[in-house]
């Protein structure tokens, strides 16, 4: 009996072990933190024909009091998509909490008669919020127009105007309310129609439905990662790894950028300048993954490093790129790697060269 319970405990844990695998932790701005809670929503085309990008809208009471900063939505296979979030009133809301009444529009595909999942997550205290949203709206917003700021109510958005016909949103005379809806017309101008629409999209044959929030931590490990959750939040209090070694807005990142990058700049295009990084990037990447001219391309990466902590770009998780490229000064491309016959041909060629022979200035025994 007591086998049999350490059996069943051994399969709950591994199974709460690969529940736990699935959760994305390289969610877009996570700033090295993971997502503590998800939402599974389940979305149902009940249309004959196939739906692509269409907006749904629905109101998830789990996200309430949750900050907006962390939300993110990803489909089923893990690909994060736009979202709107807009509170009761139909303002967006962008950042900071998410208030009661909130209503989330997504754009889903599904095929025709058949289901897909989603997943809403969100509880992630160190993630910056996302710089894009979803532009649409699921369903009428605001319907009152009282709600907004600027010539026209939220969600709302006039005809274009020209100039002998005008729309306006004004507070003169509203037969209820606060605000309304002005249309003016010059004398003599030709009959044309001017409107204030909503900003709708709808997707009647597409419905929602969310299931209850889960948390990262399954019941297997849910008594540990509490502690884990205070350890990580001390730890990142003291000694955040995701911040840069050096602070780009430090008078030394300034004055390094002015005098050395806009030097730099003045004499080659930046875009130039962006590529030939990128390129010098892969072709490290390429000579250390294959060892060849290992130690050549070990003293670029180190030196790359440099130039980015003193660019105020390079953070304190990436600084084991440092350590790996001393490792690699050592000949590792020798052993496993084209170093192996590269090494000995360069060599010799070396030691034939004039410059070689007249200075001494051999790679190698010049017998060999």
């Amino acid at each position: 009996m007591k086998w049999t319970k350490l059996v069943l405990l051994a399969v709950c844990a591994l199974l709460g072990t690969a529940q736990a695998a699935e959760w994305p932790q390289s969610l877009y701005l996570g700033r090295g933190d993971y997502w503590r809670q998800r939402i599974p929503i389940a979305v149902t085309n009940a249309g004959s024909t196939a739906v692509a990008g269409a907006s749904v809208e629905l109101q998830i009471g789990a996200l309430a009091g949750a900050s907006a900063d962390a939300l993110r939505v990803c489909d089923a296979n893990g690909n994060e998509l736009l979202w709107a979030l807009r509170d009761a009133s139909g303002e967006p809301i962008r950042k900071g909490t998410i208030s009661t009444g909130s209503t989330l529009t997504i754009p889903v595909e599904c095929v025709a008669q058949r289901s897909t999942l989603l997943h809403v997550y969100f509880d992630n205290p160190s993630a910056w919020p996302v710089p894009d949203f979803l532009e649409a709206i699921g369903g009428l917003r605001n319907g009152g127009m009282e709600a907004g700021s600027g010539d026209a109510p939220s969600g709302w958005h006039h005809d274009e105007n020209d100039a002998t016909h005008h729309t306006a949103w004004v507070a003169e005379n509203p037969h209820g309310g606060a605000k309304c809806l002005k249309t003016s017309v010059a004398a003599g101008a030709a009959t044309a129609t001017v409107t204030t629409v909503a900003a709708t999209s709808a997707a009647s044959a597409v419905t929602a439905t969310t299931v209850a929030a889960t948390s990262a931590a399954t019941a297997a490990s849910g008594a540990a990662a509490p502690a884990a959750d205070a350890v990580a939040k001390v730890f990142r209090d003291v000694w955040d790894l995701t911040k840069p070694i050096i602070s780009p807005t430090s008078g030394f990142v300034t004055w390094f950028r002015t005098t050395f990058m806009d030097g730099i700049f003045a004499y080659l295009p930046f875009t130039l300048f962006q590529v030939m990084v990128v390129v010098m990037e892969i072709a490290v990447g390429l000579a250390l993954f294959g060892g060849c001219f290992t130690w050549l391309a070990a003293v670029v990466s180190i030196g790359m490093c440099i130039l980015f902590t003193f660019s105020g770009m390079f953070a304190w998780n990436q600084l084991w790129f440092v350590f790996a490229g001393i490792l690699m000064l050592g000949g590792a491309g020798r052993t496993f790697g084209f170093d192996y016959w590269v090494v000995p041909f360069v060599k010799r060629w070396w030691n034939g060269t004039p410059f070689a022979r007249k200075w001494h200035f051999y790679g190698d025994d010049p017998t060999k």
